[in-house]
């Protein structure tokens, strides 16, 4: 009973979150309610029955780690102000490299704040890279099937036109799988360093 009742309350709370990040409120009604605790409930179902996505070779894994203190400090500046958001320090991890990093949220559309999957907006500490990138950014995609963007990106490329990365990657949040998300290059000097051309201010 305890766990029915934990599961009913699960899905009020996150109907209710919606609602308010959305600003589409609408009254609760019983088939409403379904959906959102049917969608818990697969959601839970397929977190306990994942294999190991350490070996996965074909997504590369992120891993970021974040105090407490700093995710409240996170938490309590929602939605957040993309323009003047604060960072909060953590460390970052791919493969076996482990860079320090400045963390916090970005987007201020309610997919990408409103839920425990985030997206991220992280700039590495000293002269480190990733793939010749200082700055990413790691997006919760907002569509069920997100791959049109990256088919756009990858087109342009291949059509000699400068492009940020776009493509899947598996994000571990203190040791929690928060899912598929995609990482998207900053536009900036990196697409020319990347590139091999004479760096600049990619806007002027």
């Amino acid at each position: 009973l305890a766990l029915i009742l934990w599961y009913a309350l699960s899905a009020a709370m996150e109907f209710h979150r919606y609602g308010e990040a959305s600003g589409q409120k609408h009254p609760l009604d019983l088939s409403t309610f379904q959906l959102f605790l049917h969608d818990r409930l697969e959601r839970d179902l397929w977190r306990h029955n994942i294999e190991d996505i350490k070996g996965d070779k074909d997504i590369p894994v992120f891993s970021l780690r974040i105090g407490n203190g700093e995710l409240a400090q996170l938490d309590k500046a929602l939605p957040p102000d993309d323009g003047a958001a604060e960072y909060v320090p953590g460390y970052l991890k791919k493969g076996s490299k482990v860079m320090r990093a400045q963390f916090r949220y970005r987007g201020s559309r309610h997919w990408h704040w409103a839920y425990a999957q985030k997206s991220w907006k992280i700039i590495l500490g000293g002269k480190k890279f990733i793939d010749e990138q200082r700055i990413l950014n790691l997006i919760n995609p907002v569509d069920p099937l997100p791959f049109s963007e990256q088919i756009v990106m990858d087109l342009a490329r291949g059509a000699g036109i400068l492009t940020p990365d776009y493509y899947p990657i598996r994000v571990i949040l203190n040791n929690a799988y928060m899912g598929l998300y995609y990482l998207e290059g900053q536009p900036d000097e990196s697409i020319l360093r990347k590139n091999r051309r004479i760096q600049g201010n990619i806007y002027s």
